[in-house]
This record gives structure tokens, C-alpha cells and sequence, in this order.
């Protein structure tokens, strides 16, 4: 096939979470896109796209594997695929809003400082901070379910996340993923939350 697209410059939302999956959750090497759609929540077509934008940027392979399949490597492995990425991430976060209250029974991950103080020693702050999607904020609207939303400050600040909570398949997850956040974080100036980053870094359990 003549290939119409130019070659990727960034990670997508799909490719990045395939990439943080890899690397965080559960390894992808030696998997074909097929295999791939059963583990993640995204169609064998978004993720073949995704695959592309990651053998684009070289992080990683298509290998054929016999017949018309093919499968994943990974250019690297843990700590040094994720150095590879540097140039290439995507802040997953696409913008912030708050608001005074949320009523609903639905739950949401937490995210920002409140995710790092979970993970790190850095204390939490007062207000609630929650990740949801594009979707997921407008049916809140439309439903009524936040007062007084503005984007300045409020008791909550919500997150829209370009794409999930980086994790298995069907899990519940209370707070969002760690390379995720420390990429939401990365342009955060104070130097305890950069110092609490690096430490998140350097003693995550890399799953490749």
C-alpha cells in the first residue's frame, strides 16, 4: 500500500499509552495489534495506528511474524525506552477547569499533586482534583452535576484527559497512572514536586 500520512513527530494518545502499558502495566513485546485490542481500551484500528506512530518515532518495530501478521519489539527496554521518549511525549492532560461541587456516584482517578503526594512524600493538597475524559465532563454538564464551574479555582479541579487511566483492562483505579503524571507535572516549577518526580522515576518497577 502507498502510505498517505506523514511520519508521526509526536506520540498520539494511543501510542503514548501503549507505550506507558508497555512499560508500567504489562510488557506488549512480541504481541500483534489483534492480541493487543483484548488488553487495551482501543479498537484493532486505533491501535495499529498507534503502532505507527511508535515504529515512526523509532521506539519501536513491526516484525513480520509469517503469513500477514506482524508483531511488536520494542527498540528498548524499561528506563532506557522511557529516556527515548523525552522528545516525543504528549501532555496527557488536554485542559482544566474547577468548580465548587460535584454530585454524582460516579467515580473518578485522582490526579496532580494529589496522585504525587499518594505515591511520593510530598503532602497532598486541600482541594480534590479528579482525571476524566472529554465525554465524561460533558455528561456531568449536561446532567448538572457541577456547581459553579470556571477556570480560575474552585473546592475541586478536574482534569480532561486525552486518553485512560494507564492500567489493566476493566480495572477501577483511583489514582492515574505514574509516568502519566509525571508528565502532567513536567512543567510544574516548584522544586519539591520536580524532586518527588525524579524519585517517582527512578524507583518505578519497569515492567520491560
Amino acid at each position: 500500500r502507498i502510505r498517505k500520512s506523514r511520519p508521526a513527530k509526536r506520540l498520539t494518545p494511543t501510542a503514548q499509552y501503549i507505550l506507558l502499558y508497555h512499560l508500567q502495566v504489562e510488557r506488549l513485546e512480541g504481541l500483534s495489534a489483534r492480541e493487543m485490542s483484548n488488553k487495551l481500551p482501543y479498537s484493532y484500528e486505533s491501535i495499529t495506528l498507534g503502532l505507527t506512530c511508535l515504529s515512526d518515532l523509532e521506539l519501536c518495530q513491526k516484525v513480520s511474524d509469517g503469513a500477514k501478521s506482524k508483531i511488536i519489539h520494542f527498540t528498548a527496554k524499561g528506563k532506557e525506552l522511557w529516556d527515548k521518549t523525552k522528545d516525543f511525549l504528549i501532555d496527557p492532560v488536554e485542559k482544566r477547569i474547577y468548580c465548587d461541587s460535584l454530585v454524582t456516584e460516579q467515580k473518578f482517578a485522582q490526579c496532580n499533586i494529589n496522585a504525587l503526594s499518594h505515591y511520593t512524600w510530598l503532602n497532598p493538597d486541600n482541594s480534590q482534583m479528579f482525571m476524566m475524559s472529554k465525554k465524561e465532563l460533558q455528561n456531568l454538564i449536561a446532567d448538572k452535576a457541577l456547581r459553579n464551574i470556571n477556570e480560575f479555582d474552585g473546592n475541586i479541579m478536574i482534569e480532561v484527559w486525552k486518553y485512560p487511566v494507564v492500567a489493566l483492562l476493566g480495572n477501577d483505579n483511583e489514582w492515574v497512572d505514574k509516568l502519566s503524571l509525571a508528565i502532567s507535572l513536567r512543567d510544574d516549577d516548584d522544586p519539591r514536586v520536580e524532586g518527588e518526580i525524579e524519585r517517582l522515576i527512578n524507583e518505578l518497577e519497569w515492567k520491560d
